[in-house]
């Protein structure tokens, strides 16, 4: 049996808990439907198998978003001892563990992943067109390939 987790917050529920009301809630607005909803942190900013990672065998591993779980658990502790005015750092470890969980607080969200896909796209295509201006070097470039590795690869394949 798959044991592996897959609903993957992508806000920390600990944190989401921060802005519950008295009945546990939070209040949010669905900017599809355009309206106000209640619901509960465990169902908010998650998505399925989000930092899911697979191995060329197609095995999916939860270890990233295990990672993630521990990093926000220290993250919170910091938190709930700032919440107390207990601003001392225990230790190196605790200053660097907490800015990473900073940094990954902004990185790790739908948003970002889309915008860094886009990114990465555009600089893929931007690099392709510069160092493949015509068919001829295309070309060329495969037939060197197979030369060189001795895999065929036919250029009449590529878009």
């Amino acid at each position: 049996m798959d044991q592996r987790s897959k609903r993957h917050h992508y806000l920390p529920h600990f944190y989401l808990q921060r802005f519950t009301g008295a009945d546990g809630l939070l209040c949010l607005f669905d900017r599809e439907t355009k309206t106000f909803r209640r619901q509960k942190p465990l169902n908010t900013a998650l998505q399925k198998d989000f930092s899911t990672l697979a191995n060329k065998h197609g095995v999916k591993s939860d270890g990233i978003e295990r990672m993630l779980s521990q990093l926000d658990a220290e993250g919170g502790c910091v938190i709930r001892r700032l919440d107390s005015r207990d601003a001392v750092w225990r230790d190196e470890q605790e200053r660097v563990s907490f800015a990473i969980f900073l940094g990954y607080f902004y990185t790790r969200t739908p948003a970002f992943d889309q915008e860094q896909t886009a990114l990465v796209n555009h600089l893929y295509r931007a690099w392709m067109k510069a160092n493949h201006p015509t068919p001829e070097v295309t070309a060329q470039w495969f037939r060197q390939f197979s030369e060189e590795t001795g895999e065929t690869a036919d250029p009449e394949i590529v878009e």
